[in-house]
């Protein structure tokens, strides 16, 4: 059914208002369940979407080497896989939306 999906303009609106938004953690746990609402209800609102980002990101921790992605191993450390996938998937959203917007290509970022 969603075979051929190709985003609109509306999918890359909902991507910059995500990006715009900045999404980070914070300890307030209030703070933090807003941050989490907007995500869902803001870039994540195409239901299609938000699968596949998360999908995406669960297949990555599957798979993921913590000499490349040391952040996520962090990340892993202290949290729950599927926690981990929604930070990981609101973290590629933001870069494909920078990518649109800037028209760069993906350049991997270089391990510390």
């Amino acid at each position: 059914m969603y075979s051929n999906f190709v985003p609109s303009a509306e999918h890359c609106a909902r991507l910059e208002a995500l990006a715009g938004r900045g999404n980070v953690a914070v300890a307030d746990s209030e703070a933090a369940a807003q941050a989490s609402a907007a995500t869902t209800q803001i870039a994540f609102g195409h239901r299609y979407l938000r699968q596949m980002l998360v999908v995406g990101a669960m297949a990555v921790i599957r798979y993921a080497d913590p000499k490349r992605r040391p952040w996520l191993a962090q990340l892993l450390a202290r949290r729950k896989a599927k926690v981990a996938a929604v930070a990981l998937a609101n973290k590629i959203a933001r870069t494909a939306w920078a990518m649109m917007m800037t028209g760069e290509r993906y350049r991997e970022p270089l391990a510390a």
